[in-house]
């Protein structure tokens, strides 16, 4: 299985992880990628990303809030 945005970014977290479930498009702020990869190697343990981009149509259906800094790859839900 061939996974689109299969490219590492940072050195915990691949591209494809903050992509729209929906679309597959990416923004994502490098500010954003920098502080996760940063907790990622301080608490050393790994971080599952479950929402990072998302485009209008996802971000409604998720019921997210219309100023969402998720519509702007300026935010990312994640677990341990």
């Amino acid at each position: 299985m061939v996974i689109i945005n299969d490219i590492k970014i940072a050195e915990y977290f691949t591209l494809y992880e903050f992509e729209c479930p929906c679309c597959r498009r990416i923004m994502l702020s490098p500010d954003l990628l920098a502080r996760l990869d940063h907790l990622r190697r301080v608490i050393d343990r790994p971080i599952y990303i479950n929402s990072g981009y998302r485009c209008k149509e996802e971000n409604h259906k998720v019921g997210g809030a219309p100023g969402s800094y998720h519509l702007l790859g300026m935010a990312a839900e994640w677990k341990w």
